[in-house]
């Protein structure tokens, strides 16, 4: 087993730099899989300990601050991440440029939860103050600026360190929490304070890798080139952040605060299997980004045939498990969970897919089709949603998921101009055609 393991790692990457990027993808997935173990148990601990009803309010709550944290970014990491690959002479610029539009963009979106939250939730008063609290998150989105730095030079090692010592941490306070019996406010205060850390541990790092936060240098040249460069990569996110946590939001609205509690659930099992492939995507990013013609190509089919049957496999097993893996982790009082958990396992290949062509459009400058093919899913969601959820709750929610995410594989690559993205789909996943360089 694990020689096979190392054969498809060492497949998935090739070339000269194989080493040095799956170390990255090891750094990476070694992070997912903390978050994996501590979101599943530490989370599901929380969620018995809750509730449905106030697992649901906490949840909702961290769908808002995640959906307006994707505006707090403004579609800059990938544009950070280009431009340190292209012109690594001048990090302290560009992390500098994006340090000081994103902790404005962190301010702006706080202060459109607070104006939204009263609108949202007029009768609840634990509600709009857990949504408060939580919020306070966004506040920190400027501490990203550290991880693009170690994406860009494939040295994740250093912000995982400083991610998983936090996660620990507030892992360890969340458990105290439980067992004192601590209210609904408190783990709101808890995801707060998590954010606030991370940020801490974030700047020591990069000061560790020889680039202070006091030698960071905001230039207006830049910060236009930012904004003109990513406001389609701004409008992606929030349109990638939407369709992962839409089904939370209009759960709420359509079926109360126990249905999100439930649906939740389902969510924090799937969840991190939809980021693993993403590990070696966002591994091999800035290589890919070096490459150009058959290289690429090559490169591009490597990277992406292995990881989607390995996460196929992955669906397979656990929406064969579905069930008694909700009732395992959360309790008889999540029961309900497991179908939804069954129909949104399959999104796990498929999400993949469609991460994967983003990566090919980033390479060629396709900004604006990334966002029209989440767009694609975005609708195709919403309107989903609410024709499923009155009439099959949990369930219609999973299978609007699952249907927006085949779309976005499906048809955009029918149009003609994006036949070779499908040629390079066929051919990593079926074989056939491949080519070495």
């Amino acid at each position: 087993m694990r020689r096979a393991v190392s054969w498809l790692w060492s497949r998935a990457a090739g070339g000269p730099h194989r080493e040095r990027i799956l170390r990255n993808a090891g750094w990476l997935t070694a992070q997912r899989g903390t978050r994996l173990v501590l979101g599943l148990l530490v989370g599901a601990w929380m969620a018995r300990h809750l509730g449905p009803a106030a697992f649901g309010i906490l949840s909702f709550a961290q769908a808002l601050v995640l959906i307006l944290g994707a505006v707090a970014g403004l579609g800059l990491r990938e544009v950070s991440i280009r431009a340190l690959v292209r012109d690594s002479e001048r990090q302290a610029t560009i992390l500098g440029s994006t340090a000081a539009l994103q902790l404005a963009g962190g301010a702006l979106a706080y202060a459109l939860l607070a104006a939204v939250v009263p609108l949202l939730r007029p009768d609840d008063a634990l509600a709009r103050s857990v949504i408060l609290v939580a919020g306070i998150a966004l506040l920190f989105q400027a501490s990203e600026v550290s991880s693009y730095l170690f994406d860009a030079t494939v040295r994740a090692r250093y912000a995982v360190m400083a991610r998983v010592v936090t996660m620990l941490l507030l892992a360890a306070v969340r458990v105290m929490l439980i067992l004192l019996e601590a209210p609904l406010l408190a783990f709101a205060w808890a995801a707060a304070a998590e954010a606030a850390v991370l940020a801490l541990s974030l700047a020591v790092a990069m000061q560790w890798r020889g680039l202070p936060l006091l030698r960071l240098r905001a230039g207006s040249e830049q910060m236009l080139q930012h904004l003109r460069d990513g406001w389609p990569l701004l409008l992606t996110a929030v349109a990638v952040v939407l369709s992962l946590r839409l089904d939370q939001l209009m759960l709420e609205a359509l079926a109360g605060d126990f249905a999100v509690g439930q649906y939740s659930a389902a969510v924090r099992i799937a969840e991190p299997c939809l980021f693993l492939g993403g590990a070696l995507l966002r591994s091999a990013l800035p290589r890919l980004l070096s490459l150009e013609g058959p290289a690429f190509e090559a490169r591009y089919v490597e990277i992406l045939r292995y990881p989607f049957y390995g996460l196929l496999a992955l669906a397979v097993l656990v929406a064969a498990a579905s069930g008694p893996l909700v009732a395992l982790l959360f309790g008889a009082a999540y029961t309900p969970a497991g179908g939804a958990l069954m129909v949104l396992a399959f999104s796990i290949p498929l999400s993949f897919l469609n991460v994967a062509s983003s990566r090919y459009l980033l390479k060629h400058h396709e900004q604006g089709e990334i966002l029209r093919r989440q767009l694609l899913g975005l609708v195709t969601n919403v309107g989903l949603n609410l024709l499923l959820i009155p009439r099959h709750g949990i369930l219609g929610a999973a299978a609007a998921t699952l249907a927006a995410d085949l779309a976005m594989v499906l048809l955009p690559d029918l149009r003609p101009r994006y036949w070779p993205l499908l040629r390079l789909k066929v051919r990593a996943l079926t074989g056939v055609g491949g080519r070495r360089s």
